[in-house]
């Protein structure tokens, strides 16, 4: 959003992995990014590049059942469905990519919300990234620091970040 380039960035990871190795703490690092801007990043040598094809029905099938079987527990202590998508519905077009599979997934995991009636594409793209918004601010440090806010300061607060992925969003856009 602001415009500058972080073409090190992966060289940057790279060294953070062999300090960490040195020190006896060895660790492995995915970076996520869109195409338009990796293209813009220096390739330390070694690094392997994993491009995500959006997901078949097929794969999307076995996604979902893994999803389920993993989270079986929860959806048995909540009284929660099971994920499911009919191919028909408004977000079975969104789940062919893995990235939105998932918060579709974790969308649909507090109670259901995919069912709802009335759910288009703008009202659904927002309250995906609402929820998003709301587990980040919820976990880490300055998680007390949120919570501790009324409901008015965190509807506030989820606003500014709604205003600051707009930002983003434009950027990438651009």
């Amino acid at each position: 959003a602001s415009g500058k380039v972080f073409s090190d960035y992966l060289t940057r990871v790279q060294e953070f992995q062999q300090r960490e190795a040195l020190l006896g703490r060895p660790v492995r690092v995915i970076v996520t990014s869109r195409i338009t801007l990796i293209d813009k990043t220096r390739m330390p040598p070694g690094v392997t590049v994993v491009r995500l094809q959006d997901f078949d029905q097929i794969r999307r099938d076995r996604w979902i059942d893994t999803w389920n079987e993993t989270n079986s527990y929860y959806f048995a202590r909540t009284g929660v469905r099971p994920f499911s998508l009919h191919p028909d519905s408004g977000p079975a077009h969104l789940a062919a990519q893995p990235l939105l599979l998932l918060m579709l997934a974790i969308y649909d995991s507090e109670a259901n919300h995919l069912g709802h009636a009335g759910l288009d594409r703008t009202l659904l793209y927002h309250r995906l990234l609402v929820r998003f918004i709301e587990r980040e601010r919820t976990k880490g440090d300055s998680a007390d620091e949120f919570l501790a806010l009324t409901p008015a300061e965190q509807r506030a607060q989820i606003e500014s970040d709604l205003e600051l992925l707009g930002v983003a969003a434009l950027g990438m856009f651009n």
